[in-house]
């Protein structure tokens, strides 16, 4: 069945979907916990259900990134891109809100098809929309001082007659006892509390958890609903303001402040594990629960010990892989899933919900996580259909008062600059920001020429700004554009020098010493000395950026050289590391460039490109399971990428595992089309069998449909992203690998011997030397009998004769062509030679080896009129010995090769015929 946007189902399900978001949650923090016992209601959901990671977006912002969560779709379409926007008059700034969205979120959707929700402190949700359901945003619970009547926001709260019951479950710091806090600082006694505000820090998160937690509990047991959301920014702040306490302790934390803070973190995650156990006991047996992170953050020796001073520089903190674990009704359980992104989750929701998924969503349902298969109907898009869906009215109110509270404490944060008293100043840099993340999100999503318009139009303010100028140099290289991306470079390094040089860097120190203890990060001086430290690193990584052009300009020995003489301090950048990797890898300096990317996934064990380029450097040393392994692990940490698919269809190809190969090359080309190698490779899986004859001319049609576009190349893929190859080779009879074949000691060493008198070369390694059983030889190639998991050994075989016993044909790869003469004989006589050989001729006949053989033998009948790439000649050893001239005449027809009759029937021994049944 298809749904009309404009014909909407209404339909009620039994089962209904919680929604729960742990902001900045990751499984680093979080595994190791489960694993003590910890954290049982994560531990329930992960044993009764699918977890996984779930792969961030570019830039990771979290009200950027949960809206997306909330629409499946990329900022670019939802229209929030960032933390702050000009209001609509133009005088002055305001923090993103949920009029900032444009167009439609999960609730507006379920509601349209009949369904209720209940919406609890997703950011940003302010104004709360009016949707069916209940909907409370993400500045209701916001504390302030005690004094104070700590009002709500108007319209935090939908319907409105709510209002005052959720004003009274809100949770106040001054609520909390000591025993509240001393559960996260166990010493909590001995903090002078007036001069260390982290402790009042600690109470104000605990509290405004405490408010999400009470509303969304009662909005669970006291409301009829289908599906909820409740998002809690908790674990976020925790790590911004604790991660350096968590152990183990880094080298740039104080002892005593370790000491004090070292429990913050875990309890955080212990007393959401907490809340999330009561939130799914509200919730009921009927739901599947979802718990999802927007990003993760960065713990343990991925740590950072400052911040970049830039807008947002907290957000370097972020990790790109959040959480995502879900249980429930349908689901499989106690499994991983691969490659979920955060833009799946809506589209997963409504899945679940047995709703249409729209063709403009970036996400699609994961539906991996199902045991049985999901019908997914599909609408080309929701924002098209009629009807109420709790659309805010366009009314602009004052809400000067909660824009600056909400102004602040993003400024205290440091996810903004403080915006002064300039409002022409601050909506300008809001403007600028906003665009600068709009080409941020066009660089995650591939549309390079449009993110670099963007950033172009930026530089004339920002010249001297290395994240703006580096991102635009990177859209140049990308593009080809190699020429503009130096001199975009030598500007960049003239204009900053200026402002380094012009600094009296001694003075500006001297002045911030005498003042020190008066001052705080806001202080003029603090930030002029940040910037002017961000200046130097930023020329410091320019090196990077220079050598990067290089390599794209195909200058790999330059680059190289460039790298190795830029000290100790840019030998530490993951950056500089990767593309001196990548550079060696050009130069065929593959070991080397095999030990850098080692050291790197050493480090950090999910960085996706080194898995890449440790994957490509395996398949280039022919070592394709491992560069298969590599390929999988890339996959499994972030799906949407064609060239990890295109690597492990390339190794599993030379696995000759055909059937995987084509499907990971169909998805690779299902996400980028243009990859030539790719096409090609599947072109030669497809050539060889007539059955896979619609698959080969639609694999050929893709070449007319896709070769010419730009916007298919892949940077990372160098000479293998080209069009499709005319010259490449499907093998043709000329390459035909001739093979003999058998059980043992059926006379396979004695057609070998015929062969290669007749002036067919063989493909020996006399390795195994003539005895008293075979005095001629054995004519054998010791890699054949490791066919089972490589058959290498075949690329120099075309043309030649090389013997494979009957019980390895079936690992000949299937894309090339074979004529197999198959010599039968007497399977008693064969027993008996076994016997002889192995020195046991006076044992006990062996009757159920016989019986074996003989079914052995009835099989690979069978099995030779379904192989469409072999020609089969049954040869009779008896006859062969008895009549050597008519069955080298056979042969001679069979291969269709001019051989020597007179000399093949010379090299046939009938003494060698020793052991005969009765029958012969």
């Amino acid at each position: 069945m298809k749904y009309s946007p404009n014909k909407p189902r209404i339909m009620k399900q039994k089962n209904k979907v919680l929604l729960v978001g742990w902001d900045a949650a990751d499984w680093d923090i979080a595994l190791p916990l489960v694993e003590a016992g910890e954290m049982p209601g994560l531990e329930k959901i992960i044993s009764t259900g699918v977890m996984g990671n779930l792969s961030t977006l570019e830039p990771p912002f979290s009200p950027m990134l949960w809206t997306s969560i909330a629409t499946g779709k990329r900022p670019d379409k939802h229209g929030i891109l960032g933390f702050v926007e000009p209001l609509p008059d133009g005088s002055g700034i305001r923090p993103v809100s949920s009029k900032s969205r444009k167009c439609k979120a999960i609730w507006n959707i379920l509601m349209q098809y009949g369904l209720k929700s209940n919406v609890i402190g997703w950011w940003p949700s302010n104004p709360a929309e009016p949707i069916d359901g209940i909907m409370v945003s993400n500045l209701f619970h916001k504390t302030d001082a005690i004094e104070n009547t700590w009002e709500m926001p108007p319209r935090s709260v939908h319907p409105e007659h709510l209002s005052d019951l959720m004003r009274h479950l809100r949770v106040h710091p001054m609520e909390l006892s000591s025993q509240h806090i001393a559960s996260f600082i166990p010493k909590l006694k001995e903090i002078n509390q007036e001069t260390d505000r982290r402790v009042a820090t600690i109470g104000n998160l605990i509290s405004e958890a405490a408010s999400i937690q009470t509303t969304a509990t009662w909005c669970l047991e006291n409301s009829d609903w289908d599906f909820a959301g409740v998002y809690f920014d908790t674990i976020d702040h925790f790590c911004h303001g604790f991660i350096n306490f968590h152990p183990p302790k880094p080298a740039w934390t104080k002892d005593r402040d370790f000491e004090l803070y070292s429990e913050v973190v875990k309890s955080a995650y212990k007393m959401m594990d907490l809340m999330l156990q009561q939130l799914i006991k509200s919730a009921g047996t009927d739901t599947t629960v979802i718990l999802v992170s927007d990003h993760g953050f960065k713990s343990g020796k991925n740590r950072i010990a400052g911040n970049p001073f830039e807008p947002a520089g907290p957000a370097t903190q972020h990790r790109e892989y959040g959480m995502f674990a879900m249980c429930g009704p349908g689901v499989k359980k106690d499994e991983r899933i691969y490659g979920a992104s955060l833009l799946d989750i809506t589209p997963t929701i409504l899945t679940i919900l047995g709703l249409p998924v729209a063709k403009d969503m970036d996400g699609i349902p994961l539906v991996q996580a199902f045991v049985k298969k999901h019908r997914i109907d599909i609408v080309n898009s929701f924002e098209s259909m009629d009807g109420n869906f709790g659309e805010l009215p366009d009314i602009e109110e004052d809400n000067s008062a909660e824009s600056a509270a909400a102004i602040k404490q993003l400024v205290e944060l440091g996810y903004i600059e403080d915006p002064g008293g300039d409002e022409g100043e601050s909506v300008g840099k809001t403007i600028d920001e906003l665009q600068y993340n709009l080409a941020r999100v066009l660089m995650g999503a591939g549309r390079l020429a449009e993110a670099k318009d963007v950033l172009e139009a930026l530089l004339p303010k920002h010249m001297t700004e290395g994240r703006i100028v580096f991102r635009f140099i990177d859209c140049l290289k990308e593009l080809n554009q190699v020429e503009e991306a130096m001199s975009a470079l030598t500007q960049f390094r003239a204009e900053t020098q200026k402002l380094i040089d012009a600094t009296d860097y001694n003075s500006l120190l001297a002045e911030i010493k005498k003042q020190e203890k008066h001052l705080n990060h806001k202080h003029p001086l603090i930030k002029n000395f940040r910037k002017f430290k961000q200046y130097r690193l930023d020329i410091e990584h320019s090196i990077v950026i220079e050598a990067q052009i290089l390599f794209a300009n195909g200058q790999a020995k330059e680059c190289v050289a460039l790298l190795e003489s830029g000290g100790k301090g840019l030998s530490q950048s993951i950056q500089a590391k990767m593309l001196y990797a990548k550079a060696l890898t050009s130069l065929k300096k593959y070991k080397k460039a095999l030990e850098i990317f080692n050291e790197i996934l050493h480090h950090n064990t999910e960085f996706v490109p080194a898995l890449l380029g440790k994957s490509k450097v395996l398949f280039t040393l022919k070592q394709w399971e491992e560069s298969a392994e590599a390929a999988l692990d890339a996959i499994n940490l972030q799906y949407y990428n064609a060239v990890s698919h295109f690597y492990l269809g390339l190794a599993l190809f030379k696995m000759e595992d055909y059937k995987r190969a084509s499907l990971a090359l169909e998805t690779c080309l299902q996400m980028n089309p243009g990859i030539g190698k790719a096409k090609n490779t599947l072109i030669e899986i497809y050539s060889q069998d007539p059955a896979d004859k619609d698959k080969l001319n639609r694999i050929l049609s893709l070449n007319e449909q896709f070769v010419s576009s730009e916007t298919n190349k892949i940077p990372e893929l160098s000479d293998e992203n080209k069009p499709i190859l005319a010259s490449r080779k499907v093998l043709k009879s000329k390459d035909l690998v001739y093979i003999v074949s058998g059980l043992p000691r059926s006379g396979t060493s004695l057609m070998m011997q015929m062969l290669e008198a007749g002036g067919l070369e063989v493909l020996t390694d006399k390795k195994r030397k003539p005895d008293s059983n075979n005095p001629k030889g054995y004519f054998e190639l010791e890699e054949v009998k490791n066919s089972a998991r490589n058959t290498n050994w075949l690329e120099d075989s075309s043309g030649k004769a090389v013997k494979v016993i009957s019980d390895l044909l079936k690992y000949l790869p299937q894309n090339r062509k074979y004529k197999v003469i198959f010599m039968n004989r007497n399977i008693q006589e064969i027993v008996m030679s076994q016997q002889k050989f192995i020195g046991k001729e006076n044992a006990a006949y062996p009757l159920i080896l016989e019986n074996r053989y003989k079914k052995h033998i009835v099989k690979m009948i069978q099995w030779f009129t379904k192989t469409h790439n072999m020609e089969v000649l049954h040869v009779n050893y008896a006859e062969t010995i008895n009549q050597p001239e008519s069955t080298a005449r056979k042969i001679k027809a069979f291969l269709g090769l001019n051989l020597n009759i007179e000399k093949m029937c010379s090299a046939v021994d009938n003494d060698l015929y020793r052991i005969k049944s009765i029958d012969n």
